[in-house]
């Protein structure tokens, strides 16, 4: 990339940031991701945004000047399209988030490009491992599936080497992620394990397989063996509480045949031992839905503290700031917070949650305003009850609470 290329990439999200941070609520605006880290494809690259806001209203979380907020943030985008990811802190989220999450902490702290405003206290966290764990099945979720069926060699390039990336701090080859897509691929040229990259970056069926042995090589350092899968399977269900309906693929091994069903807009695909790290370090909530074929390969039932983790990470205040500056739709902090509110009590006993009726958890999913609705005549309950959650699953994460997991 190209020293002007940057430089105009971050002229323009200064320009971006400027009329931002003359909102009442807005304390600084930082560009990250590629802007930040200066990796830019002329043309192609959008511009992230990262805004940090006061600390709120205790009585009604900033719901109307969210609203106001999000409404400039609309001329603004008419003026620049390539303006499209913006992930809102307030100032107690930020101290906050990276204590939750220190791999995506770390990240993002050190992309993190000052374009207005005063550089806002975000603290210093020593990557912990079982965050860097869940960043392999977390990009397996969305990003690398939907690269996959979008036939999008640009993205599966990137979400491929952000595997590597977390794989590799996972391992303990770093301490923490290799900040630019640039560092993470040469980095994997001299390691045995990443040397599939180059290929896999360029082929999606390469990919997967590159990125499922990736899985199993931690599988195998961190939880039982499973029993073999004889062929793959395809399933239409519900992946809840950050997806409604998926296709969950699963590949008898990493070298399997990729089936068409890949590249459908809505796959996850998965080796039985990516799924297993899944419901260990990211999402334990797809334990619910695993049909009795699966679990007869010997998936162990994640624990409390599993769910504690997740709950937290899913239940950041950011999380409530999604609609309208990151996506367009608003069901997802519902979802999160209704999954939530019915899990801490099994959790505050100590016990796993059983599943959620279906009826309540299609109507978890089922809530979609747009988003001057959502900050209108929402966002105020939302916050009070993340708020009061994210206190009480704190104090649950604490060291002691539950048995060592």
């Amino acid at each position: 990339m190209s020293d002007w290329a940057v430089r105009v990439y971050r002229l323009a999200a200064r320009i971006m940031g400027l009329a931002l941070c003359r909102h009442e609520i807005v304390e600084s605006v930082y560009a990250n991701r590629g802007v930040g880290r200066g990796e830019i494809a002329f043309g192609r690259s959008d511009i992230d945004l990262s805004i940090i806001t006061r600390t709120p209203d205790p009585e009604t979380g900033d719901a109307a000047e969210l609203l106001s907020l999000y409404r400039r943030v609309c001329v603004l985008r008419r003026i620049n399209p390539a303006l499209t990811h913006m992930m809102l802190y307030d100032l107690r989220g930020l101290d906050r988030f990276p204590r939750a999450d220190s791999y995506m902490g770390s990240q993002e702290r050190r992309s993190m490009f000052l374009l207005a405003g005063r550089p806002a206290p975000i603290p210093v966290v020593p990557v912990r491992r079982i965050d860097a764990v869940r960043y392999v099945p977390f990009w397996c979720d969305r990003l690398f599936p939907m690269a996959i069926a979008q036939k999008n060699r640009r993205n599966l390039r990137k979400v491929t080497i952000e595997i590597w990336k977390s794989w590799a701090v996972a391992r303990g080859i770093v301490a923490e992620p290799y900040l630019t897509l640039r560092e993470g691929e040469q980095k994997a040229r001299s390691h045995p394990a990443g040397s599939g990259l180059a290929e896999a970056i360029h082929d999606p069926r390469r990919s997967v397989e590159f990125v499922m042995k990736l899985a199993d090589m931690l599988h195998d350092e961190l939880l039982p063996p499973l029993e073999k899968l004889r062929e793959p399977m395809i399933l239409r269900q519900m992946m809840p509480p950050r997806s409604k309906q998926r296709i969950l693929i699963i590949l008898p091994h990493a070298e399997a045949s990729l089936p068409a069903e890949g590249f459908e807009a809505q796959a996850f695909i998965a080796t039985p031992e990516l799924l297993d790290l899944s419901l260990h370090y990211f999402n334990p909530f797809l334990e619910w839905s695993l049909p009795p074929e699966l679990k007869r390969l010997g998936f162990s039932t994640p624990k409390p503290i599993e769910f504690v983790r997740a709950c937290l990470l899913f239940g950041q205040e950011n999380t409530l700031r999604l609609p309208g500056f990151a996506r367009s739709e608003t069901w997802l902090p519902h979802a999160i917070s209704e999954y939530n509110e019915y899990s801490i009590p099994y959790l505050r006993n100590g016990d796993v949650p059983p599943p959620m009726p279906e009826d309540a958890a299609r109507a978890a999913l089922g809530h979609n305003s747009d988003s001057s609705e959502y900050y209108l005549n929402e966002y105020t309950r939302l916050y009070h009850r993340t708020v009061r959650q994210l206190e009480i699953l704190e104090r649950l994460e604490e060291p002691g609470i539950y048995p060592a997991a």
